[in-house]
Formats: C-alpha cells, sequence, structure tokens
C-alpha cells in the first residue's frame, strides 16, 4: 500500500475506522457477557490460595500472638 498517495492515505483511514469500530464491537460484546456472568454469580479473578479453614487458622494464631 503506497501510503505517500492520497488514495492510499485514504484507505488506510478506512482500514483503521473499521477496526477500531470491530474492537468497540467487541468490548461492549464482552462487557455485557460479565456483566450477565456476574449475575448468574460467575467469580472472577484467580482463586483463593488459602482455604476458608486455613484463614480462620491463620486469624485464631494470630489473635493468640504467635506468627
Amino acid at each position: 500500500m503506497d501510503t505517500t498517495s492520497a488514495h492510499g492515505r485514504l484507505l488506510l483511514n478506512i482500514l483503521g475506522s473499521i477496526a477500531e469500530f470491530e474492537r468497540e464491537l467487541i468490548k461492549s460484546r464482552t462487557g455485557e457477557g460479565r456483566a450477565g456472568a456476574k449475575l448468574r454469580g460467575v467469580r472472577f479473578g484467580r482463586r483463593p490460595k488459602l482455604t476458608p479453614f486455613q484463614i480462620d487458622e491463620a486469624v485464631a494464631r494470630k489473635a493468640k500472638g504467635e506468627n
């Protein structure tokens, strides 16, 4: 593609605009999907490294003064 000519610059701008439009569509669809998943109770992010029992145990030990 020759970007030094008017036709080449026009084509490049059109392709860039189409790519930007498609990206916005993907972004909105993904956002809608995430919102729907949250309503269904899906949790995002990594899983905790400690179980609830381990967390309770750590809090209890900290309260007793253990390090």
